[in-house]
């Protein structure tokens, strides 16, 4: 019978109880503490939807400003093929431009060489007198 007393109070000591005096204040003070802790997750989370938000809104505008670039970079790429035709022609033109250069030349050389020659068959001036 001893034993089963000595294994009662052990078994007593480690034993809970809700209905003793002042437990009903202890409750109180743990939900409020609970329910202050719920209210600093709510503004918590507040402060982050609202981050979130300005987030969500920052990249809408990142979105809207990348297509704007993309745009723009389209246009330059349209740009940089139309700038390559006209260097193209033009490049065409200055290969046509040299050629019509070096025949003018030649053509030059054929005048001196005939102006010369009509300049060697005049008959000499006549001395003044």
């Amino acid at each position: 019978m001893a034993e089963r007393i000595g294994a009662l109070e052990l078994r007593v000591n480690g034993l809970e109880t809700w209905a003793g005096p002042g437990q009903a204040s202890v409750l109180a003070a743990g939900l409020q503490a609970v329910r202050g802790d719920l209210a600093i997750l709510r503004r918590t989370q507040e402060g982050m939807l609202r981050t979130q938000e300005g987030i969500l809104g920052d990249l809408a505008a990142l979105r809207g400003t990348q297509e704007s670039m993309l745009r723009t970079q389209e246009g330059i790429l349209g740009d940089l093929a139309a700038l390559r035709g006209t260097q193209e022609e033009h490049t065409r033109a200055l290969a046509s431009l040299t050629a019509d250069v070096e025949t003018l030349k030649a053509d030059m050389c054929d005048v001196k060489e005939t102006l010369r020659e009509v300049l060697r068959r005049l008959p000499p001036p006549a001395l003044a007198g």
